[in-house]
This record gives structure tokens, C-alpha cells and sequence, in this order.
């Protein structure tokens, strides 16, 4: 689940997310200003993706150490 989380948990808040700003970008006198504001979640979501991604690694090693032991019992 955990390294699937762009699928399931991110991917169904970006239509949404990109309506949104897409209705804000007119607020802004700039390109690069509303570059600068859609950079915030993009961010957000790829620290939550990166994060999601680092602690499946984790679990995969712990649940291979755990087999390692069992195997050897």
C-alpha cells in the first residue's frame, strides 16, 4: 500500500487540486507568480510520495530480515 500511495491516496486529490488553481491563476499578475504558489503543494506532495516511498523500503527490509530468521529456525 505504501508504495503504491500515488495511486490511491495522491492521485485522486490532483484533479481536483489542479481545477482549483487553475480557477486562482487568474488572480495572478504573473506566470511566475503562480508558479511560485502551485509550487507549495507540489511539494507537499512529492515529500508525501517520497516519504511513502521511503518507508515501504523500510518495511520490504524488515519483513526480509524477519524471513531470514524464520528461515533459519
Amino acid at each position: 500500500m505504501l508504495a503504491n500511495v500515488g495511486l490511491w491516496y495522491i492521485g485522486p486529490l490532483i484533479p481536483g487540486l489542479a481545477i482549483f488553481m487553475a480557477g486562482l491563476a487568474s488572480r495572478f499578475g504573473s506566470p511566475l507568480g503562480f508558479a511560485a504558489f502551485a509550487a507549495i503543494p507540489a511539494l507537499v506532495i512529492l515529500g508525501i510520495w517520497l516519504l511513502n516511498r521511503r518507508a515501504a523500503a523500510m518495511l520490504r527490509e524488515q519483513i526480509a530480515r524477519l524471513d531470514a530468521v524464520a528461515e533459519g529456525e
